[in-house]
């Protein structure tokens, strides 16, 4: 008989019983997308602000955007919120502030001073037990007659576990020099003076987060 033959023969013959069994474990349904273990979710802060303190005349918040006289002349918007975010986008956020395992999302829109200072649940409430937030409240460029100019950002950090009440809030300013010329008579340069506005943006981030990091003093 030729092979063709005998193996169609063969395989004729093999009843279902000979057949290898499936088992149920073998047989798996698709896996549900999980949430992640914990989550960083990060607000960039209002548009730009401005403040100057000189020889008796001073101390108005955006005297150089309202053309008042002796203040220095600024962009209308070098660090608007949209700007903000790009940069922080470009941070490595999570390590900066020690949480390394944490997935970052940089939020578009800014949250109110209000919301950020009174608010004492989460702000994103679908979020897992593991979580924290990092919100920018204000960016000034402050600028004094004795102690020069520096950029001024206000943030305030909370960290969650389990609880509806943060196990970890800090918040503080931290102010990073400018190395830019300024007058009152003309608009500074906009590639130098945005470019030196986002090297302290950056800069104070990382300053920020170091302060995160250090250990807390024990109460004696």
């Amino acid at each position: 008989m030729p092979l063709a033959a005998v193996a169609l023969c063969v395989a004729q013959s093999l009843s279902a019983e000979d057949a290898p069994a499936v088992s149920a474990d073998a047989i798996q349904e698709p896996s549900a997308p999980t949430q992640p273990a914990c989550q960083l979710h990060v607000w960039p802060g209002e548009d730009f602000h401005t403040v100057y303190y000189g020889w008796g005349h001073g101390g108005t918040v955006d005297g150089s955007q309202k053309g008042r006289a002796g203040y220095d002349r600024v962009l209308a918007d070098p660090l608007s919120t949209a700007r903000q975010a790009r940069l922080l986008e470009a941070q490595p956020i999570a390590e900066l502030l020690g949480l390394n395992s944490y997935e970052v999302t940089i939020h578009p829109d800014r949250l109110s001073s209000r919301e950020i200072r009174t608010k004492a649940e989460r702000h994103v409430v679908t979020s897992p037990p593991c979580y924290a937030e990092l919100m920018i409240d204000t960016i000034v460029l402050q600028s004094h007659v004795l102690s020069g100019r520096g950029l001024n950002i206000v943030y305030r950090f909370r960290q969650f576990d389990s609880d509806p009440a943060p196990t970890r809030v800090f918040g503080t300013y931290v102010v990073e020099p400018l190395e830019i010329d300024l007058t009152d008579k003309a608009e500074p340069d906009p590639v130098v003076f945005t470019a030196e506005l986002e090297r302290a943006f950056n800069e104070n981030l990382k300053e920020f987060a170091a302060n995160v990091k250090t250990p807390r003093k024990k109460k004696k």
